[in-house]
């Protein structure tokens, strides 16, 4: 098995039953919505570290998180890609979204989730944790 980098996902879910995305502009995922997230500072748990990515990319404070999957992600031609990510779902959050560098943040009906234009896997999880289904998967 390749070694991978750990990352986290936080959906964050409105009073008005809306995910929030985030429209990435650079780096991984670059053209694509996702959820906000990212990598693991040295000494962070990973629900930690989605806490600060979160604060760091929307301008929300998020509590309560709920671990709701488990996603492998193997890269067959890109080794430096392959990635454990820990997907949290939370509906408690304080603050106002603020865009950062990283992209345009919006908030989407559930059956309005644009998957079209997020990474191919995401329909195959996606719409089960945001029902509430833990998901443990591996994808190639």
């Amino acid at each position: 098995m390749p070694e991978l980098s750990i990352k986290n996902l936080c959906y964050i879910i409105n009073a008005n039953g809306e995910a929030l995305l985030q429209y990435k502009r650079r780096g991984f995922g670059a053209g694509k919505w996702n959820g906000p997230g990212g990598k693991i500072e040295p000494g962070e748990t990973i629900e930690r570290a989605a806490v600060r990515e979160v604060k760091e990319e929307t301008g929300l404070s998020v509590r309560n998180l709920k671990k709701m999957a488990e996603l492998e992600f193997i890269f067959i031609d890109k080794d430096e890609w392959n990635q454990a990510v820990y997907v949290y779902l939370t509906k408690d959050y304080s603050g106002e979204i603020t865009a950062s560098e990283e992209g345009e943040l919006k908030w989407f009906k559930l059956d309005e989730i644009p998957y079209d234009k997020m990474w191919v896997d995401d329909p195959y999880w996606l719409p089960d944790i945001l029902a509430g289904k833990f998901m443990k998967m591996r994808f190639y």
